[in-house]
This record gives C-alpha cells, structure tokens and sequence, in this order.
C-alpha cells in the first residue's frame, strides 16, 4: 500500500476552555538508558501523557495496575534495548499483552530488534485477526513474523478491489499507472466505471462507480485518498480523478434534478476501507445533502495529565451548493472488520442521516474495527511495520529514541448522541457472514433490501 494514504483531520478545533479534573501530575521527565525498566517506564510515562482513551481504558486506575504488573518483569530482562533477541521477543510480547485490549483502533508500536531490525505490533491488525477465529497465541507468531499466512483469513482481504475482480467479475485493465474508465463486469452490475492508481506493488489507490440492471446505484474505494489524487502534482492524477468525481456527482445531481436517469437505491460499499483524508466525506458525500449535517464529536488533549481535555466541537459534512435536494431513495451501507478510521466515520455520517435527518439507510455485513479518532504521523517515520505501509495507523505518536515508537491518537471522536464505538466497532442492522465463489452474500443481501423498499 502507498505512502500516499496520509491520515489527516481536515477540520478546524477551536479550543476556548480546558477541562481538567484532579489528576496526578506526569508531566516530569524520566532518564532513558536503554535498560529494558528504563524503556517501560518511558512508554508507561508517555502513554499517561499522550494516550486519549483513559476514560474507557482506565476508570478504576487499571493504567496503574500495568505498570505494577510489568515494571518488574521489565526489570529483569537482561542485556540493554536491541542486543538481546530472546529480551526483545519477551519484551514484544509483553507489550503484546498491555496493548492488545487497548481501545484505541489505530494504536501501533514498533519495538527494536538490533541491526536495524524491528518488531512491529498494530491493534487493526490483532482485530482483523481476532475476528477471524485466531487465539493470542496465534496473533503473537503471526506478528513475530512466524506465520504471515494467517492475515489472508481475514476480512483485510475483502475490499474494494477483491470485491471488483471476484465478486463482479470484472476485468480490470492492466499495465497502466493511472486508469480512468469503463471495465467489462459480469455479475451484479450492467456496467462499471473505475478509476485506479497502480504502482510495481499493484493497484493502490481504487474507486469503483456501477449501476445494476434495476438502477441500483454502486460505489466503493480501498480508502480515502481522492483528496489527495484530485490535488496531486501529477496532472494525469488530477484529471483522471476528476473524471471520476465528475461522473460519480454528475449521476446523482442529474436524478435529483429529474434530468438523469431513474435510480432505486444506491449502496455505499465500505468494505476493506482503511480510511483517510477527511475532506473525501465532504468530496463523496455532500452531493447527496441539501443541508447541514452533524455526524459527531472531536475534541484533544489541552494538558499533560490523563484527563486533560479541551471542549468538544462538531464535526459537520455541509452540503454541494448545487445540491437540488436531499437523495430520496434508499441507501444500503456495507462494512466489514476492515472497515475503519474515515471508513467508520463515512459509516456515521450515513447513520446519521438516517437517525436524525429522515434518509432511508440501513447497514449490513459485519461489525466495523472501532477506530474513530484521528491524529498526525511523523512524517519522519518510513515504517512502522514490515507488513503494513505506515498511512495505515495514521495516528499521533512519541517514541523512546529510536528503541520503540508508538503511534496513537490525539482527538478522539464520538458519535453524535455522545456513543464513543472505539474499540468496539458499530454493528450493522442487518449482519450478514461473508461467502466467496461469486456469490457475495453482503451484497445480494443489500440489493434485495432496497428491492424491498421500493
């Protein structure tokens, strides 16, 4: 996956007030020397520091119980950080144990292993996993490198692009960097229109728009990066990306102005969704809305201590000022375990409006990953792991030199109603296992949902 997938939020946080309850102060330094105690007393302090989660992760002082259970475990660890394997993996797989039921969906780490070598950790990964039926032991050799053949099982498998070429049937020309265009399908839709980026790694960057016989409207993406493709200094990039967009609004903007032709439905198919640039739900979404639209909530750490938090501000989805009206048709959502970040938050917004602004929405397939809040990544950073491009995490992060480097999230986000899903995920209205073969139960249950309601 590209490098290009950069996580940010696009919005403005105006912070009037800070909101601070008593709480121990952390905010003094530890000595770092690279002894395996000195190193978990640095990624214990840190966490204190920079964590946003405690209120889910830590209401009774559990945060402090780890740190009386592990420090003297870490203590006795021989040698210094990076020049003991058998220290390292114990180390790792301690880190393991404290991480792993942390709430925070991007949370990763990335621990040394000597000669430039690491041991990498993701709680999007572990999830992915967990759902498919792995135990921690499991988990712990997939991550320490053992057996990398586990993370096909999963629901990270099924994406925009799996769901094209399998489920579709489609086509998909080859060869080519960038792709705007028509590509031959052979189940489900009459006709598809895709546009790709691809490197020497394949296809990274996929947006596929198809309609069905009965004028069911389709769209998909690996994750959000239109932002970034309609922006790109590659005007090829640009163009193709804006030809997309351009049929994508045209195809709803025509309907809603009794111009175009007739749709019955249209499904949002988050599936594999990774997530990404915020300003694609404005991109994507607001060509179905004639007003403002209130999805959730952000808010961010304004002090050092656990539960130093500024005010709460909204985070709205405004609408195409050539928006005639909203869409008045059914909308089916699909996620799976995959889904997650901007992916879960396009899965509110759609949620949203059918809760609160009288759209007809439902969701199918299965639970999403429960990582909501967003954050920066040093872009200094080329790595986090040696199996995932570090865009993936996209979150805040702090490391203890060059020993271990911990990326996690610095605003979190709740649902509108106040429901934080992180860590949990959101259910789907309707849950629906996944199948192969061609037949692509998600899907077929979708379609005939929103056959049903018209």
């Amino acid at each position: 996956m590209s490098g290009r997938l950069l996580r940010t939020l696009s919005i403005a946080l105006v912070f009037l007030l800070a909101s601070c309850r008593p709480q121990p102060d952390f905010s003094s330094q530890y000595e770092y020397d690279r002894t395996w105690e000195s190193l978990f007393n640095g990624f214990w302090n840190e966490m204190n520091k920079n964590y946003v989660f405690w209120d889910l992760d830590s209401p009774d002082d559990e945060w402090d119980r780890v740190y009386e259970e592990y420090a003297p475990k870490f203590a006795d660890l021989e040698g210094l950080v990076g020049e003991n394997d058998a220290s390292s993996i114990l180390a790792y797989s301690y880190l393991f144990d404290i991480s792993k039921n942390l709430s925070d969906g991007h949370f990763a780490y990335r621990l040394k292993l000597g000669d430039n070598n690491y041991l990498a950790y993701s709680n999007y990964q572990y999830r992915l996993l967990k759902e498919a039926g792995y135990d921690d032991r499991e988990i712990l050799t997939y991550f320490l490198g053992d057996n990398p053949e586990l993370i096909e099982n999963t629901d990270g498998t099924e994406n925009a692009l799996s769901i094209l070429e399998s489920s579709f049937g489609a086509n998909i020309p080859s060869g080519q960097a960038v792709y705007f265009g028509p590509v031959q399908v052979s189940r489900y839709l009459e006709n598809c229109n895709v546009f790709y980026l691809a490197d020497q790694d394949g296809i990274y960057s996929l947006f596929v728009l198809g309609m069905s016989e009965d004028n069911i409207l389709y769209i998909s993406m690996m994750s959000f990066d239109m932002y970034l493709n309609l922006t790109d200094s590659n005007s090829d990039i640009r163009n193709a990306a804006k030809s997309f967009i351009d049929l994508w609004k045209g195809t709803i903007q025509e309907y809603l102005s009794g111009t175009g032709e007739e749709i019955k439905g249209l499904i949002v198919d988050l599936r594999g969704n990774t997530g990404g640039y915020n300003a694609d739900i404005s991109i994507l979404w607001n060509c179905l809305i004639a007003e403002d639209i209130y999805v959730a909530d952000y808010t961010q750490k304004d002090g050092m201590n656990r539960l130093d938090f500024g005010p709460k501000v909204r985070y709205m989805v405004y609408p195409d000022e050539s928006t005639a009206r909203n869409f008045d048709k059914p909308i089916a959502v699909i996620t799976n375990k995959a889904t997650v970040s901007n992916g879960e938050i396009t899965a509110l917004f759609f949620k949203a409006l059918g809760e609160y602004y009288g759209f007809e929405t439902a969701s199918f397939g299965g639970t999403t990953s429960g990582g909501f809040g967003t954050a920066h990544l040093d872009n200094n950073r080329d790595t986090i792991s040696p199996w995932e491009d570090p865009w993936v995490f996209n979150a805040g992060q702090f490391s203890i030199e060059d020993d271990l480097y911990v990326s996690t999230q610095a605003r979190p986000a709740t649902y509108r109603n106040g429901e934080s899903y992180e860590g949990i995920g959101i259910t789907p209205d309707f849950e629906v296992e996944r199948n192969g073969g061609g037949v692509d139960n998600r899907l077929e249950t979708a379609i005939n949902w929103i056959e049903g309601m018209v």
